[in-house]
C-alpha cells in the first residue's frame, strides 16, 4: 500500500517534471501539462503497484523508472541552461 502511494507519487512528481522539460510550448504550458499527465501516471502506478507479482519486482521497476526520468530531467535541465 504505502509503495503505491509513496513510491506513485514520486515518479509522478518526477515524470511531471520531465515531461514538462520536453514539451515546446513555454514555461507556463508545459508546467500545466506536465501536472494534468502526471495524474495519469499516478493512477497507473497505483494500478500497477497493485497488481504486481512481487513487492520486490513493483519496487525495483518504480525506482528505476524515478531514477531513470529524475536523470533525463537534470540532463534536459542542465542541456536548457537558465
Amino acid at each position: 500500500m504505502s509503495a503505491a502511494i509513496f513510491g506513485g507519487y514520486a515518479l509522478a512528481a518526477v515524470f511531471s517534471t520531465f515531461f514538462s522539460y520536453i514539451l515546446p510550448t513555454s514555461r507556463a504550458e508545459a508546467a500545466m501539462s506536465g501536472l494534468l499527465l502526471s495524474f495519469a501516471v499516478y493512477a497507473a502506478t497505483i494500478l500497477c503497484a497493485f497488481g504486481a507479482r512481487s513487492i520486490s519486482r513493483m519496487w525495483t521497476g518504480m525506482i528505476l523508472l524515478t531514477a531513470g526520468f529524475g536523470l533525463l530531467a537534470i540532463l534536459l535541465k542542465l542541456a536548457r541552461g537558465p
